[in-house]
């Protein structure tokens, strides 16, 4: 798989029932006229393709500069979508999974077509797969929630409109445009804020680094190729509860718990008592922007230091503390911050960091559908594409799941299940109040 292919986001859905590919199509054109990110591409100077990972994302030197964005009149690229009907296989589901594994290793050609693409895999009768690959310049999660929300809703319509009066649903209000948020932005991002975020960040980060030395399992190559693998961990329910009810008592966050847990592993790990991490924020401050497409979200450094007589208390407090003051300049572009501080990645390197970590809340149910079969998700190859590890929590009503997605290149499987097994330990370990030195002091999962 190219480098450029690893900045894809891909959704595989299993669907079973009735469904009109023809309307599925149409509902598809009709998603892609009604949000500009869609049909907007991005070419570099000189008729090359933009950067794989725009220029919020990172300023590490590898990009092709700042592109030009042009937003295409719907209709004017040729539509993304296709079917392909594979009931004449000897296995159609296996071939389903093989076609999806092969296409999503292809990059989009990021100057001259959609960055998105959808394809309908008929298994059986009333059988389907449906594959969504969005590139990473115009979608993030939510981006991905709205989009099938959307398709679903269009499809429902146009379905509702050929089947006569009265059945139609109420169309879709209109959504605030990409371009509207970018400009909201970069009003707000002048004069004195921009010299405060400036000087927070450049205060907040002196003397760190994004550097975490962990030990790995084979040498770093000199061009990381972001292969990955992902390993997955339930964390028991009794200590699911003990961690809402630690975060409760001390008015932080279950996320902040969850980025001390994984902080305090990785110092045991290399000895440290400085770490900074990346994770993610929604971007979406105003209400409008819940239902816009594109990559909002904001990539926010967050620094831990261990004091000498910390306990649990004081590490999650301050830790939450200063969590809210980073979330107060979030929407200053991680890749400035880079630019302002001097931070490089080289081509070994993931782009963003070595960690990232993220807590991720369940989203709520969708409504009961009345003409398109349900969306069933399924897994698909993962890729290291932003850190070497990242750590996820995944948050249910009453349950609480750990992710580990790592770059196959560093570390062993083995490895990496040992550092979440380490990690359930860690949390244990903070809701039964042990003592923070002796966290640090434990083995690390490679003794």
């Amino acid at each position: 798989m190219s480098q450029r292919a690893a900045f894809n986001r891909n959704d595989l859905l299993d669907l079973q029932g009735p469904l009109d590919p023809a309307l599925l199509g149409q509902a598809f054109a009709a998603l892609l006229a009604r949000h500009e990110s869609l049909r907007t591409t991005f070419e570099a100077d000189g008729g090359a393709d933009g950067p794989a990972t725009g220029d919020r994302a990172t300023t590490d030197g590898r990009g092709t500069g700042p592109a030009t964005q042009t937003v295409h009149a719907p209709g004017a690229l040729p539509l993304p979508f296709a079917v392909h009907d594979l009931r004449a296989e000897a296995e159609p589901a296996t071939a389903a999974r093989r076609f999806a594994e092969q296409r999503i290793r292809e990059p989009f050609r990021t100057g001259t077509e959609p960055l998105v693409r959808a394809d309908l895999l008929r298994t059986g009768p009333v059988d389907w797969s449906l594959l969504v690959s969005m590139h990473q310049l115009v979608s993030d999660g939510r981006t991905v929630e709205v989009l099938l929300r959307d398709w679903r809703a269009l499809y429902e319509q146009l379905g509702g409109t050929l089947a006569g009066a009265g059945t139609t649903p109420v169309p879709l209000a209109d959504p605030v445009q990409y371009k509207d948020a970018a400009g909201w932005r970069a009003e707000r991002l002048t004069g004195d804020r921009l010299r405060e975020h400036q000087d927070f960040w450049q205060g907040e980060l002196a003397g760190a680094s994004v550097i975490v030395p962990l030990p790995t399992d084979h040498p770093r190559p000199p061009v990381a190729s972001l292969a990955g693998e992902r390993v997955l961990l339930s964390v028991p329910d009794q200590l699911t509860e003990q961690v809402a009810v630690l975060a409760g008592r001390l008015g932080v966050t279950e996320f902040v718990v969850a980025r001390c847990a994984v902080s305090l592993l990785l110092l045991a790990e290399t000895g440290l008592t400085d770490i900074t991490l990346g994770s993610y924020t929604r971007g979406r401050g105003r209400q409008a922007l819940e239902d816009g497409v594109g990559f909002f979200a904001h990539t926010v450094p967050l620094r831990l230091r261990v004091l000498p007589d910390d306990d649990v208390r004081s590490l999650l407090t301050r830790a939450q503390h200063d969590g809210l003051r980073a979330l107060r300049h979030e929407e200053y572009p991680y890749g400035w911050t880079m630019r302002d501080l001097g931070w490089r990645r080289g081509p070994e390197r993931a782009p963003l960091f070595d960690v990232l970590v993220a807590l991720n809340e369940a989203a709520p149910t969708a409504e009961p559908a009345r003409l398109l079969p349900a969306f069933e998700p399924r897994q698909l190859p993962v890729r290291a594409k932003e850190a070497d590890l990242q750590f996820a929590f995944w948050r249910s009503p009453g349950r609480l799941r750990l992710s580990l997605t790592y770059a196959t290149e560093l570390f062993s499987a083995e490895r990496a299940e040992r550092l979440l097994a380490r990690l359930l330990d860690v949390l244990r370990a903070l809701v039964a109040d042990r003592p923070i030195v002796e966290l640090l002091k434990q083995p690390g999962a490679g003794s």
